[in-house]
């Protein structure tokens, strides 16, 4: 709605300016293999092997959860378990212990995770809505 302030236009364009600094970012899984963050719908570690679960297909690697996540840096990825971490963009919704995704697969939520994630949701959830 006319007129807008210079703070709308400011707002705008930090997300613009944060979507276009998220959407490019990306993990080497090899030498000739890159993951796109966004496309990333969870982790899930099993001893030292951590699967990520994209939306093209899965990838198995030798690394730690939280070596991973140190990686990535993005706030977006929330972790939920000892053995899970979510992106927070392909959560559907959150029901009692668990975490429902857009692509059907439920997950467990950890009793001492389950605060945070609901907070980081929120605030996921609110700052794309500004």
């Amino acid at each position: 709605m006319k007129p807008i302030s210079y703070e709308q236009i400011e707002n705008a364009l930090n997300r613009c300016q944060n979507y276009l600094k998220n959407a490019k970012k990306y993990i080497l899984i090899s030498s000739d293999k890159k993951i796109y963050i966004q496309d990333i719908y969870y982790l899930e570690v099993l001893h030292n092997t951590t699967t990520l679960y994209t939306c093209h297909q899965d990838y198995k690697v030798n690394y730690p959860l939280n070596k991973i996540l140190d990686d990535i840096h993005d706030s977006h990825f929330t972790r939920i378990h000892k053995s899970f971490a979510v992106h927070l963009k392909y959560v559907k919704y959150i029901k009692d212990n668990q975490v429902i995704l857009m692509n059907g697969i439920c997950l467990n939520i950890g009793r001492k995770y389950i605060r945070i994630l609901k907070e980081n949701y929120w605030t996921y959830l609110t700052s794309r809505e500004e």
